[in-house]
Parts: structure tokens; C-alpha cells; sequence
């Protein structure tokens, strides 16, 4: 082979690892919800949390109790550890739904029968699989005002990983607190 024929999959090959890694706005990827949420009125938790409708503190508490729980697991390829407070935001929904039995569902669900997440929190057959809380691909966190599963997006943004509920470890850190939460 010549000098020239050699460079020409050489550039190839720099070209398609360019795209591979500048191509994509968040290399680890995990499950977003196109959700509709914004936040118009914000708030900073003295720990740098930009939020909209939780108690700064229990926020502050909640992320640190979350943090506590992934140091020794990680380091992760996704989200630093310590948490950058700055690289995502949290917004609680005020379109909830109450369920009959107190607990506290967002309007968005997927359907079951091919989401792993849904079977591996008892739920098979058909029909909806409520979230409690999601990541909107604009790093919301989106959350219900009890704040119950705050820690489920927050651990799949910092770790990288999706079905975190097949990991025991994970899924301790994703239900931190031992009771409902209750903010303003």
C-alpha cells in the first residue's frame, strides 16, 4: 500500500470517532421521558440544586443521602462523584394524581409487557406502569411533591445505567428514605 491509500482509512477511521464522540450530547445515554415540564420560577438549594416546588433542604438532604450510597460503588463512566449539583435540575409536578391508595403517580406512563423496569417492580400484564419520576432529556428531573422516587433518575443520570432496579445496590440508593416525604 502506498502513503496515500494508507491515509485515506486512517481519516476514515479519525472521522467516524470524531462523530462518535462529539455526535452525541450525552454519552451516557439513559432513558429519557419527552416530558412537558419546565421550570419558570426557580430556586437554588443552598447546595446549588436549581429546583422548582420541593423544600431546598430536603432536596439538599435527599441528593446527599443518594451521594452516600453510590461512593462505594462507583466510579461510574456517566456523573461524578461527588454529584455536580449544577449539571441537572428538578422540577415537581403539580398535574400529579393521588391514587386511591395515597400514592402519588405523574400523568406520563409506559405499558407494560417489554419494559424491565415495570417487571422488576412486581407489575406484569397489561396495561400502565405509572412513573413516580423521570428525566426529561433537558436534565429535569421531574418528581412528585412526596418526592418518593426522586432518587431513581438521579441514580440512573450519575451512573449511566438504566434498569436500576435489577441491581439491588442501585435500587437502595434510588429509596433512600424510610417514609413518604412530604414537601410544600
Amino acid at each position: 500500500m502506498t502513503k496515500t491509500t494508507l491515509q485515506l482509512p486512517m481519516r476514515l477511521a479519525g472521522l467516524v470517532l470524531a462523530v462518535a464522540l462529539l455526535g452525541c450530547a450525552n454519552p451516557c445515554y439513559v432513558l429519557q421521558v419527552d416530558g412537558h415540564y419546565a421550570i419558570h420560577a426557580p430556586l437554588t438549594t443552598p447546595s446549588g440544586i436549581v429546583e422548582e416546588g420541593a423544600d431546598p433542604l430536603l432536596l439538599d438532604r435527599l441528593t446527599d443521602d443518594v451521594e452516600r450510597c453510590l461512593l462505594p460503588l462507583g466510579p461510574f463512566k456517566c456523573g461524578a462523584l461527588p454529584i455536580d449539583r449544577s449539571s441537572f435540575r428538578v422540577m415537581v409536578a403539580r398535574d400529579f394524581i393521588q391514587l386511591d391508595d395515597g400514592e402519588q403517580v405523574l400523568p406520563t406512563a409506559m405499558y407494560r409487557g417489554g419494559g424491565g423496569g415495570c417487571e422488576a417492580k412486581g407489575l406484569t400484564g397489561l396495561g400502565p406502569c405509572r412513573w413516580r419520576a423521570f428525566l426529561q432529556p433537558d436534565r429535569i428531573i421531574v418528581v412528585t411533591p412526596n418526592l418518593k422516587l426522586y432518587g431513581d433518575p438521579l441514580v440512573r443520570f450519575i451512573t449511566g445505567r438504566q434498569d436500576i432496579w435489577t441491581d439491588a445496590a442501585l435500587a437502595r440508593c434510588a429509596t433512600q428514605q424510610e417514609a413518604p416525604l412530604v414537601s410544600p
